[in-house]
């Protein structure tokens, strides 16, 4: 008996220490898997209420500066050391990015579409901030945020999903037949003008949000398309749908036709003058001619037999053996051999379906036969377009390009230049792999990523405002705070910005 209790004792020390010895094992792995980063949170999920009404499940929505497009902004804010490392990557998901880019700030790196941003900082707060651009109504925004240091794994931020509540219109921009159009323009416009622009994606789409524009139209952009109609097919007040059908116009096209509208012939010393209605051809019969000499007077109309303008660069005659030119009978005209130029035409704008006129003598050299006198006017042209470039309200360069050839991305080399854009609002980037079909105007955006931080005291005894210092800081950078002036019967709490304190 005595053996049999012994035994079961021991048996109940060894399981006893089994399970020590794993619990041990257990807090041990714990602690060594547990991140020196931790409580990372987003302490503020901030949303642009100027044109973007945005709801924020369990955060707090408050309103920022508007760039002239719609931001939310991460206010991340990091517990660790201020001389550790954190590295923080934001991701936005294929549909978010159809509509929103990251933004660069400081110690970032964003890619070419916006979609992904990674920030090394050793800051203790961070602002990543969300470019939306004409988001539809009821699309939501939850980027995939992580962090990690160097003696950490990948932790998961969580975010608070943003929802778009502001109306918008949208639609497909298509031909008669069903047919799709990547990349035209169109404009939203209000009772005071453009508001901004947009272009269609690949299949065709477009979005425009809404915001504050109550009575509004959409226009086109494009001169190589005109619109045909509308068509509305809305279900949901908040998100109207109106599909846009176009049609492509005829291209600028020439057309040269030459007519006899006198002539002047001398047979035998006996001089007539023959006067024509714009005739093609004439045909003059003589007989028993010794001699034969007159004047030729023909009429040349071009016409424009495209829907857009464009450019004559060159009207030229071909001056027919046994035929003479005079300069004198013939101003505006120039010969180079047996070329013959109308220089009053050239470089001429003929805007669509336009016509221009030119007159021409040509004289019959002495001969003793009848002879058939045939020649011909061909006429040139390019559909040349401008493009100008605006700086700061200033023209920076323009020039004109023929029609679907490509311009330069012209890099101005001034600090936080952020590209050129197709409106003064900067909501649609130029895109430089497109060929020019219009006449384009572009605006130079820079960036203002500096920003003056104003400390105020305010007297309690008196209320009177003084500055006390004024600091230029780098978006997304921290700002020393200053010394504070002291009052009898105060205790000195913070500074504040909105009501929060710093």
């Amino acid at each position: 008996m005595n053996e049999s209790l012994k035994k079961l004792k021991l048996r109940k020390y060894i399981i006893a220490t089994i399970i020590l010895v794993l619990l041990f094992f257990v807090i041990g792995l714990i602690a060594i898997l547990k991140p020196s980063i931790k409580n990372i949170k987003i302490s503020k999920v901030l949303t642009n209420t100027k044109t973007l009404s945005a709801s924020v499940i369990d955060g707090v929505q408050d309103e920022i500066t508007s760039n002239n497009y719609d931001e939310i902004k991460y206010t991340i804010e990091i517990n660790k050391d201020s001389s550790d490392t954190a590295v923080i990557t934001g991701t936005l998901s294929n549909n978010e990015n159809k509509y929103a880019r990251f933004k660069e700030i400081k110690d970032s790196v964003v890619s070419a579409d916006g979609k992904t941003i990674t920030v090394t900082t050793t800051r203790n707060r961070i602002n990543i901030v969300l470019i939306v651009e004409n988001a539809p109504n009821g699309v939501t925004f939850k980027p995939n945020f992580t962090i990690n240091s160097e003696d950490s794994s990948n932790s998961k931020i969580n975010v608070d999903i943003v929802t778009i509540t502001g109306k918008s219109v949208e639609g497909i921009v298509r031909d008669e037949n069903g047919t799709t159009f990547k990349g035209i323009e169109l404009i939203l416009k209000d009772n005071s003008g453009e508001v901004k622009r947009t272009y269609t994606k690949n299949n065709g789409e477009y979005v425009f949000s809404l915001g504050d524009v109550q009575n509004y139209q959409i226009a086109l952009a494009e001169e190589k398309y005109k619109l045909v109609r509308f068509e509305d097919e809305t279900t949901d007040p908040n998100r109207k749908v109106m599909n846009v059908v176009i049609k492509e116009v005829e291209p600028f096209k020439l057309s040269v036709r030459k007519t006899i509208s006198k002539l002047d012939l001398t047979v035998n010393g006996d001089e007539k003058t023959y006067n024509y209605d714009d005739e093609i051809k004439v045909v003059k019969a003589i007989k028993n001619a010794k001699t034969i000499e007159g004047s030729i007077y023909y009429n040349i109309y071009i016409k424009n037999e495209g829907e857009v303008g464009g450019t004559l660069t060159v009207l030229k005659d071909v001056l027919p053996d046994g035929m003479s030119f005079d300069e004198s009978k013939n101003p505006g005209w120039t010969k180079e051999g047996k070329n013959l130029f109308y220089t009053v035409l050239e470089d001429k704008q003929i805007d669509a379906f336009g016509k221009e006129t030119a007159r021409l003598v040509l004289d019959i050299v002495k001969t003793k036969e009848a002879k058939t006198y045939i020649n011909s006017a061909i006429a040139s042209g390019e559909n040349y377009k401008y493009v100008a470039y605006y700086l700061n309200n200033n023209l920076y360069k323009e020039e004109y390009v023929i029609e679907d050839e490509t311009i330069d991305n012209i890099n101005p080399n001034v600090e936080n230049f952020g590209g050129w854009y197709t409106d003064r609002n900067y909501t649609n980037k130029y895109d430089f792999s497109k060929g020019v079909n219009k006449d384009t105007i572009l605006f130079g955006k820079i960036e203002n990523n500096k920003y003056n931080v104003t400390f105020i005291d305010r007297n309690p005894n008196n209320n009177q405002e003084t500055v006390l210092d004024v600091k230029e800081v780098e978006e997304g950078s921290n700002v020393d705070l200053v010394d504070h002036p002291d009052y009898n019967g105060y205790t000195f709490k913070c500074f504040k910005i909105y009501d929060e304190c710093y």
